[in-house]
């Protein structure tokens, strides 16, 4: 949501075609996977990326968010830029090969779900701290958001916070929702209602 928050235009191309929400969480993913690296895995032979050598049975940490970066993307393409349109989206946010994450399948289908519902229920959510840099956990393995306020004339404005490190976001429940809807520009107080996945 930090990434579609941060660039309107992606935002609106995703709302405008719905279709594509499947591969924009592929790119997401690519561009800002949840885990920041992945530690403690080891070489099983001799290798020189980028001209240093690496013996056989060293440890190394991989990079995720670096590694999404690597990742092909078509012949021209920035792969620096976040598309939601972009086909064919490679990246290694749950591993390859043999530690290829088994929760893979069902990742995918939540993280879809979590994007559909603030995409059609909050069609002019922004975030309520635009230009502010993104509070996130301490260095560490995960990388979600710690708070993330944003505002719709939806809805009051609303805290989407990290659940754990699955990074389930969660909104206030329904019923925290005042049932008067905002004017236009109107700021709405925080509410300190219970979370409750919505999704």
């Amino acid at each position: 949501m930090v990434a579609l928050l941060d660039r309107p235009d992606q935002t609106r191309a995703l709302r405008e075609n719905p279709r594509h929400i499947p591969g924009a969480v592929e790119e997401l993913l690519r561009c800002g996977p949840p885990l920041e690296v992945i530690p403690a895995r080891f070489t099983t032979g001799e290798s020189e990326p980028d001209g240093r050598s690496i013996g056989p049975a060293e440890t190394v940490t991989v990079a995720l968010t670096s590694a999404g970066r690597d990742a092909p993307v078509e012949a021209g393409a920035d792969p620096d830029r976040l598309d939601v349109l972009r086909g064919n989206v490679r990246h290694t946010s749950f591993g390859h090969g043999i530690p290829h994450c088994i929760g893979a399948p069902p990742a995918r289908l939540e993280a879809a779900v979590a994007l559909r519902a603030p995409l059609s229920r909050l069609p002019d959510a922004e975030r309520a701290d635009a230009g502010v840099p993104v509070a996130r956990p301490p260095a560490g393995i995960t990388r979600g958001p710690v708070r993330l306020p944003a505002r719709s004339t939806s809805w009051a404005r609303v805290h989407l916070r990290a659940h754990n490190a699955r990074g389930r976001h969660l909104v206030p429940s329904p019923a925290s929702v005042p049932s008067q809807p905002y004017r236009r520009g109107q700021t709405a107080a925080t509410t300190s209602a219970p979370a409750v996945a919505n999704v």
